[in-house]
């Protein structure tokens, strides 16, 4: 009997250490739910031609633009699903108010539609944005490209003008401004594509 009680307590301490072990630890830490809110008041509508055989850049901006659609969401997709713009034409700025008039009253002006451009996102792919872009009174599908950072959207697309029968509209603000587009080579020229730049912060909110 002695020589069996050694055993006995052996054995049950074992099991007891085997009940020990198989306890599942329980996780308490709460996952925490996080918000994006494109901050509308900071968007910026910015906008690049090019003139000159050596394509030298002419930069400006729109002042004045709505913003419509879900300005917060879970994800940025969301946000990007719902977006939509309208632009004031008369709004255009490129800090020299002599060019700003010409390009009112020759490009714009001589549109079909002569007060506002808009467009609104039609699909979010993974690093591109398809959205239909409206200009003369004309709608066209255009590819922009994204980023997205904690602080940041933005989007970059290349446009031909000639797509929203534009090409009158070029033809007619080169030929007021034929000498300030002459080129080293003597050439008056402004191209018909136009970088367009669109950037808007946002903020991750978590709870």
């Amino acid at each position: 009997m002695i020589a069996i009680l050694p055993f006995i307590m052996w054995a049950c301490g074992e099991k007891k250490a085997e009940n020990q072990d198989s306890k599942v630890a329980v996780d308490t830490t709460k996952v925490q739910e996080c918000t994006y809110e494109l901050i509308k008041d900071s968007a910026r509508v910015a906008w690049t031609a090019f003139k000159f055989t050596e394509r030298v850049g002419v930069n400006g901006k729109f002042d004045t633009f709505m913003i419509a659609g879900n300005t917060s969401a879970k994800t940025t997709d969301e946000i990007l699903k719902s977006l939509s713009m309208k632009v004031l034409v008369s709004s255009v700025n490129t800090g020299n108010p002599d060019r700003d008039a010409k390009i009112k009253k020759e490009f714009f002006g001589t549109m079909a539609s002569k007060d506002t451009l808009s467009g609104f996102v039609k699909e979010v792919g993974t690093d591109s944005l398809t959205i239909s872009f409206k200009m003369n009174n004309i709608e066209k599908d255009i590819k922009a490209a994204y980023k997205i950072s904690e602080t940041e959207i933005s989007l970059i697309s290349m446009i031909d003008v000639g797509m929203w029968n534009a090409s009158k509209s070029i033809a007619a603000l080169n030929k007021v401004c034929k000498d300030v587009h002459k080129g080293a080579d003597g050439k008056s020229i402004l191209h018909p594509d136009v970088k367009l730049s669109i950037s808007a912060a946002i903020n991750k909110i978590c709870k």
